[in-house]
Formats: structure tokens, C-alpha cells, sequence
């Protein structure tokens, strides 16, 4: 019997085990001679390489706790030197000389003295020459000047897209100003509001915008644009304007309900702007088209990359992004070299085409580029540059320039670092997903009259002594490379076609309608990877969706109303009492507009007409006195919208039609009168509507771009 024999003589000289498992990571800990821990993995999942990774943080954590035990577990460091030194000297290696002590309109004055006589702007048929534009910048800015303009004074821009609009921009800061653009498709109230804000005394204006908001421009010093502000002193001013006061400030959703001002320097533009000419090579002979709204701030790298490297910046009308057709014909009409396009708009005007001639280069940005949208851009034979940056971080923080390899944010810009940080500010190791923090020359001053949000986003750099750190609420990850990977929103900010919002603001401005007891707003992806928002409401009388769109126009920009509402019993709740976002999708996940339904199509126009607006809009039953922007319709799918009834009816739509007629109904009715017009055979007749409809476009163009947001 084996327990009557002496302990000595049972032995176990060796042992293999066999383990299965339904776990991908397993760590295990044997106890024999000393103790053992080894890690099982799942290899298709795990490097070899990462799981070696794992098993030196764990062993750091087992010594830091032996050593130190009292020590709390959120200041122990499970990075060693060597992986410190990666992450805070070797992937944030940036260092470069640029003019810290010069303003960007010293940059653009230099660049002027040298392309003196070159096309500097083209806006529609008008040509500005660098010349030109230099000196009509400098009657502006002595007119601004004279007026009271000093350092850090913010005097707003409320201007159309034209040549006067880079004219204003330019005299501000050459007056020693700041400038504040303001989108002239706000509504009345958000502009006001920004104007109180920021404290401004100023406003450049146009007498068809001062028209319509006199109502509340009463006080202001107006500059209204036109031949009067150009006049006088055209020599370049002498003044007391330092690279560390105010270039600009921009506006943003804020989560108090309220848009916010972040405050931006001249030397953060600088470093930028010297950082960005050379990476994406902007240079002398580049046509550089910009689309972007004078409000956001890529219109930096559209305006002022362009004019301090000797570029040529085209203005197109902000319609013609709405027309594929006519937005590749414009690249090649004027041999376009560069544009920049957020990812939503790439799919609809680049892909699916030839590669369009001259076209070379393309920037994108201000939402998550897909792998499969940028292996086709390139394949198409672009040279394509994903941008990740916040207004807060001057315009860009990430860059890179797209290959085979998978969709990244990209490595930090000239004098500026990246941290990706856990909650407690420790440094995270390469791989492990943390909150995306920027440090450097980059950053802004802060927000405008909120210095307690600026103390809470803006905090003192833990790892160099005198710098800041923005916590942008981005999650992310070091790749290997030193690249950075996006991994979503730590809170509830949005991107919208590029447009940053929070839907908190949304939220607020809801319940602050008193029939509506509680509110929550989320956003979703359909099938064509557009994101949409759904707003749901609880209240005790039956809700009416048209009213509560036009309430919320009355106070948000378009792309801030929701596509889609519902009405709901109560709001759904998780087991910590927060809101159940799972939930609210699943009450319904594909809206169910059939209920809003006046009248089905009755003759062939019609139901072929919405036929094209089901497949745009991904609704299976449509009513002909539906509003195609009441039911989901906005400017990305116009683009969509205009393509197919082109192909199908073989017709070609003034995009303002669309906006005009947008309704099935009214839609259908139009065509059949221009149809009838055309047959009638008389030219003459025909060539005098052609012009009067280019007289009434160029008359509507303020009205149409308000409903235009791209």
C-alpha cells in the first residue's frame, strides 16, 4: 500500500500537461521549486513579441508592489526605461526652427514682395494678384486700425465666400486684430450670441447679411464691404502686433448648450504653417482648391498655406461640391494640384471615377478615414494625407501619409508631442488604448471668457516642466512605428461631415421647450457609413416632429438637427442609472417614416423620382409631400441625389432646384414645367430665362448656402 511506504520513495521526475481552452489569454502560475508564471494564447490573436510585452509589465507591476508596498497602484510605472524613452523622446522627436517671432501676415507680406504680380486668388471670373491683395489688406486694416484695433482685439468677419473674404481675413491681422469668422448660414440667434460673447466692437460685413441682421447690429462698428474700405495707405503697416497675441478665434459646440471661442495665437499658426507647406508640398505653381467654410479651421491650411508658399487658391461657389459632375470638370478646367476634403465627401466626389487630371494630392480629415476609402483613393492614384486635429491644437496634431498599410491618425507635427495617457496621467505602453493628449507650440490659449474650462482641458504637462497638455477625450493607441491609431470618443462629442458638435447642447436646447419632459440624442452609421442623429423625446401630449425642426433651426446650425425624432414612453435606463443607448437603438432600429406618409406617387415622374430618393435615403416607403431634409436629406446626399436622377432621367438639375423643390411632389411639377418650356422651341425665350436663372442663382446664393452644409 503506497501510503504505508516512506514519503521517499514516490517521486514525480518530470510531467507534461495538456491544456485546452475557450479563453484567447490565459495566465497561469505553477509552485514547485519556486514559482513559475506562463501565459497560454490564442497565436492567431497574439504576437509572440506582444505576449513577451505583457509578461515584462506584469513582472514590473509583481517588483514595484514587493519594493514599494504601500505605495497606491496608480502611481506604479510598468514601462521600463527603454520603452519611456520610445515613447517620450524617440516617437516625439519633432524639433524644428521656425519664425517663432513672426505674425502670419509678416509670412504672407514676404511672400507677396516675391510673387508680387502672380495670381494670388481666383473666385469665380474675379483674379486677385498677391500685388493686389496685399495692398487692398493694408487700406482695410489702416480703416481698422484707425478705428480703435489693437492687440488681442477681435473684430468678426460675416462675409460670403469671395475674394473680399480673404481681403478681411488678411486686414485684421495686419490691423493687429484678431478675426472672428462667423458662418453666414447661422441662424440670427447663434450669431448674436457670438458677437455678445466675444465682446467684439467690429463687424466686416455685406450690405445683403447687414440687411437681414440690422436687428441686432445696432452698437457695432460696421465695415461694409465694397470699394469705400479700399482706400487710402497701401504700404504694409508698421505696428506692436507680437507672435504671441491672437491670430483668431473660432467658434465650436459647447456642451453648456452654448458655442464656445477658442482663442488661437499667431505662433501656433506659424510653426504650423511652416510645418505644413513642406509635409504635403505647397509650394509655388500649386492650384489649390479650397471647400471648406471660412468658419473651420481648415480653412488655415486652405487660405494661408496656399498664400505664404506662393500657391494659387481657388474659391469655387459652395454649390459646385453638390454637383459631382461639375466639381470634376472644375479640377480639371483649372488643373487643381490639392484639395482638401473630409472623408464624406471624399466617397461621394472621388470615388468611383478616373483619377481626375491634375489632381494629385488630397487632405483629409475631421473624421475617421476607412481603410477601404483610402486603399481606393490611392489605387485611383492620389497621394492622400489623413490629418487628425482639433481647433483647440491649431488645425492638426497627427499626420500621415497614406499606404497599404492600415488607416492610422498618424505621428505628431513640428514642435508639438503626443501622450496617450490612463485616467491617472500615467503613459500607457505601445498598443494599449489611453486618452490622446497634445503638448507643444501647437496649442491654444485657451476658451474665450471660460477660464475654468481652460483649467480643466488645458492642464500642466506631467512630464516637461513649464508646457501644457490638452486632453482631447480621443482614445487611442501607439502603434509600433510610433504611429498613433484611433479608437473612438471618451464622451459625447460628434463629428457631423467634418463639423464638430456636442450633443449636449442639442440636448439642452430641447428641454428647454417646455412640452418635452426629457431628451437624449445619439448618433448612428446607416449603410453608407453616413452618420446620422436620432433624437428621442418623452412628453405628456403628443408631439409634432415639424415643429420641433423648426424650433431647433431657429437656434442650430443645419447639420445639428436631427434627421430622425421619436417619441418614446420613458427613457431607457442601465443598471448604474445612466442612459441605455443600446436600448434606444433597438426601439427602432430602421426609422419607420411610413407613418408620416400624405400621398404614395400616382404617375410614372413620380414614383420613379421616388424611387431615386428611396435608394438615397434608405427608406422603403416615401410620400410625395415628404420634405427629402425633414426625412434624412442633407447636402452629402443632394450629391447623390443629383447624380442618380441625372443617370435615370437623363437630365441635368440646377442643384438649387433641389433645395428650391424638395418635395416629390413640387419636384416632379417643376420638371414637367421645364419640359414643357423647352418644347416650346422658343430660343430667344429660352436664353432670357437661362439669364434670368443665373441672376436669381447669383441673387439666392446667400439663401442656398445657409441650407448647404458640407
Amino acid at each position: 500500500d503506497l501510503l504505508n511506504q516512506k514519503s521517499d520513495t514516490l517521486r514525480i521526475n518530470s510531467y507534461r500537461a495538456f491544456e485546452k481552452t475557450i479563453y484567447n489569454l490565459t495566465l497561469g502560475i505553477t509552485a514547485f521549486n519556486g514559482t513559475n508564471l506562463f501565459f497560454s494564447y490564442n497565436s492567431k490573436l497574439f504576437s509572440e513579441e506582444y505576449i513577451k510585452t505583457i509578461a515584462k509589465h506584469y513582472r514590473n507591476i509583481l517588483q514595484a508592489v514587493i519594493s514599494r508596498p504601500h505605495e497606491m497602484l496608480s502611481k506604479i510605472n510598468i514601462l521600463d526605461e527603454s520603452e519611456r524613452d520610445q515613447i517620450l523622446n524617440q516617437f516625439n522627436n519633432t524639433e524644428i526652427d521656425y519664425p517663432y517671432d513672426k505674425c502670419i501676415q509678416h509670412l504672407f507680406e514676404e511672400q507677396a514682395r516675391q510673387s508680387h504680380d502672380r495670381t494670388a486668388v481666383v473666385f469665380e471670373n474675379e483674379h486677385i494678384t498677391y500685388g493686389e491683395l496685399n495692398h487692398k489688406a493694408n487700406q482695410l486694416a489702416a480703416q481698422l486700425k484707425k478705428s480703435g484695433v489693437r492687440p488681442d482685439s477681435i473684430v468678426a468677419i460675416l462675409i460670403e465666400r469671395s475674394v473680399n473674404m480673404v481681403i478681411s481675413m488678411l486686414a485684421v491681422l495686419k490691423s493687429g486684430g484678431a478675426y472672428l469668422p462667423i458662418a453666414t448660414n447661422l441662424p440670427f440667434p447663434r450669431i448674436e450670441h457670438i458677437l455678445k460673447d466675444s465682446n467684439t466692437t467690429w463687424v466686416i460685413t455685406q450690405q445683403s447679411l447687414f440687411d437681414k441682421c440690422k436687428t441686432f447690429l445696432d452698437g457695432y462698428e460696421i465695415f461694409m464691404e465694397g470699394d469705400k474700405i479700399y482706400t487710402g495707405d497701401s504700404k504694409n503697416l508698421k505696428g506692436n502686433v507680437k507672435s504671441g497675441n491672437l491670430a483668431y478665434v473660432m467658434y465650436t459646440s459647447g456642451t453648456t448648450g452654448v458655442p464656445k471661442g477658442i482663442m488661437i495665437e499667431h505662433r501656433s499658426v506659424t510653426n504650423y504653417l511652416r510645418w505644413v507647406g513642406p509635409t504635403v508640398d505647397i509650394q509655388s505653381g500649386t492650384n489649390y482648391l479650397t471647400i471648406s467654410d471660412y468658419s473651420v479651421d481648415p480653412i488655415i491650411t486652405d487660405v494661408f498655406g496656399s498664400l505664404i508658399h506662393g500657391a494659387k487658391l481657388f474659391l469655387p461657389d459652395k454649390n459646385l461640391v453638390l454637383n459631382k459632375e461639375h466639381f470634376a470638370n472644375y479640377i480639371m478646367r483649372h488643373n487643381i494640384d490639392m484639395t482638401d476634403v473630409v472623408p464624406s465627401l471624399l466617397k461621394e466626389l472621388i470615388l468611383g471615377t478616373n483619377k481626375l487630371r491634375g489632381l494629385n494630392t488630397i487632405l483629409t480629415g475631421g473624421e475617421k478615414l476607412e481603410n477601404w476609402v483610402k486603399d481606393q483613393i490611392i489605387g485611383q492614384g492620389y497621394k492622400l494625407f489623413n490629418h487628425y486635429g482639433l481647433t483647440e491644437t491649431t488645425v492638426d496634431a497627427l499626420v500621415t501619409q497614406c499606404s497599404s498599410k492600415n488607416t492610422s491618425l498618424g505621428k505628431p507635427i513640428a514642435n508639438s508631442k503626443c501622450y496617450i495617457l490612463d485616467q491617472d496621467s500615467n503613459i500607457v505602453p505601445v498598443g494599449v488604448q489611453g486618452e490622446i493628449c497634445i503638448s507643444g507650440n501647437n496649442l491654444a490659449r485657451g476658451y474665450l471668457n471660460n477660464p475654468k474650462l481652460t483649467e480643466k482641458k488645458f492642464i500642466a504637462n506631467p512630464y516637461l516642466p513649464d508646457e501644457r497638455l490638452y486632453r482631447t477625450g480621443d482614445l487611442g493607441w501607439w502603434l509600433s512605428d510610433g504611429n498613433v491609431a484611433f479608437g473612438g470618443r471618451m464622451d459625447r462629442q460628434v463629428k457631423i461631415r467634418g463639423l464638430r458638435l456636442e450633443l449636449e447642447e442639442i440636448e439642452g436646447l430641447l428641454l428647454n421647450n417646455r412640452d418635452i419632459k426629457d431628451a437624449v440624442v445619439i448618433d448612428k452609421r446607416d449603410k453608407n457609413g453616413q452618420t446620422h442623429l436620432f433624437a428621442y423625446l418623452t412628453a405628456d401630449i403628443q408631439l409634432d416632429f415639424a415643429i420641433m425642426r423648426t424650433y431647433l433651426a431657429q437656434y442650430l446650425p443645419k447639420h445639428m438637427i436631427p434627421s430622425y425624432f421619436f417619441q418614446i414612453d420613458k427613457l431607457p435606463l442601465n443598471s448604474t442609472g445612466k442612459i441605455d443607448e443600446r436600448s434606444l437603438e433597438a426601439i427602432v432600429s430602421v426609422p419607420d417614416k411610413s407613418k408620416e406618409i400624405v400621398s404614395l406617387p400616382k404617375t410614372d415622374l413620380e414614383r420613379k423620382v421616388t424611387d431615386i430618393w428611396r435608394d438615397v435615403l434608405n427608406l422603403e416607403k416615401i410620400g410625395v409631400d415628404q420634405n427629402f431634409f425633414d426625412i434624412g436629406g442633407n447636402s452629402l446626399y443632394i450629391i447623390r441625389l443629383n447624380s442618380m436622377l441625372k443617370t435615370t432621367l437623363a437630365i441635368d438639375i440646377p442643384v438649387v432646384a433641389l433645395f428650391e423643390h424638395s418635395t416629390i411632389r413640387s419636384f416632379t411639377a417643376y420638371l414637367s414645367a421645364e419640359k414643357k418650356m423647352e418644347g416650346a422651341g422658343d430660343e430667344h425665350n429660352y436664353k432670357n430665362r437661362v439669364s434670368k436663372g443665373r441672376d436669381r442663382l447669383k441673387q439666392r446664393r446667400g439663401m442656398v448656402s445657409r441650407g448647404t452644409n458640407v
